[in-house]
């Protein structure tokens, strides 16, 4: 008896079903497999055995399949490279089952167009929502990493009783001018300090936009009753910031630290203390 297209169509589907470890076992790619990545190939197959039946589902399905595979990978380590090579070899495995079932039913052109339409779907589906997680995870480390760089960045070493140093090191956006003024603020209070000197030595570039942020540190620490020192303008940079109407005439300053360190007398005054 001749079957209809949807019944060829189904009678894969429960080949798929009922082989999945069998072809789960094929995909095997490495020496040493795991019990649980064999689960996770199982799944994807049972998953094309199910689209056979009910595509939309097995959709939803694959999509969630995809974001646990995609987490497992990255709490094991798993380059996402090396995995999406690979989607090729397991796309392909799952292909040659079907075909030689195919084959040896004597199933028509029409059904393999039929399989082709619901389940390269189903796969790309699994790419796309691994993908995504993989990139999420990464955009979130990224994110955490530097968020702690802009915390560590803005150290605040103490010099001696009631004193520290702010070295600025790199350019200075709104962003880490803000974590520099929290930094600041914060260590000012915890550390008692009466006098901060901030670094610029290290800073390549201070144009209109990075004076405006120095200016707001220094004013909010005097609020506080933190004097403040600038040391390590550059000459070449003050040449800039001369030219760009940058002034800081009220802001007392010195070209290195140690010269500031010599001609405030803070050893000396530790020493004699």
């Amino acid at each position: 008896m001749n079957l209809s297209i949807e019944e060829e169509v189904r009678s894969v589907g429960d080949m798929l079903e009922e082989r999945k470890y069998d072809i789960a076992r094929e995909m095997k790619s490495e020496e040493h497999d795991t019990d649980e990545a064999l689960e996770f190939r199982s799944q994807l197959v049972g998953f094309f055995g199910k689209a056979c039946y009910d595509q939309d589902q097995s959709l939803k399905e694959m999509s969630t399949w995809g974001q646990n595979t995609g987490q497992w990978a990255i709490d094991h380590g798993i380059n996402l490279v090396d995995v999406l090579e690979k989607v090729s070899f397991l796309r392909l495995t799952i292909w040659k089952a079907i075909e030689a079932f195919v084959i040896d039913k004597d199933y028509s052109a029409k059904t393999v167009f039929a399989l082709i339409h619901r389940l390269d779907p189903l796969l790309d589906e699994g790419i796309r929502s691994f993908t995504a997680t993989f990139i999420d995870s990464y955009k979130m480390k990224i994110q955490e990493a530097h968020d702690n760089f802009l915390v560590l960045s803005a150290p605040v070493v103490p010099l001696g009783d009631g004193v520290a140093v702010l070295p600025v090191v790199g350019n200075v956006d709104s962003e880490r001018a803000e974590i520099l003024l929290d930094t600041a603020l914060s260590e000012a209070n915890s550390q008692g300090l009466s006098q901060i000197f901030i670094d610029l030595s290290a800073v390549p570039v201070i144009d209109t936009m990075v004076a405006s942020h120095i200016f707001k540190i220094v004013e909010s620490m005097e609020l506080v009753g933190t004097h403040t020192v600038l040391v390590g303008i550059r000459p070449e940079v003050a040449q800039t910031m001369v030219n760009l109407g940058v002034r800081f005439e009220k802001i007392e300053s010195y070209g290195t630290l140690n010269q500031a360190l010599l001609r405030k007398n803070i050893f000396q005054h530790k020493t004699s203390s």
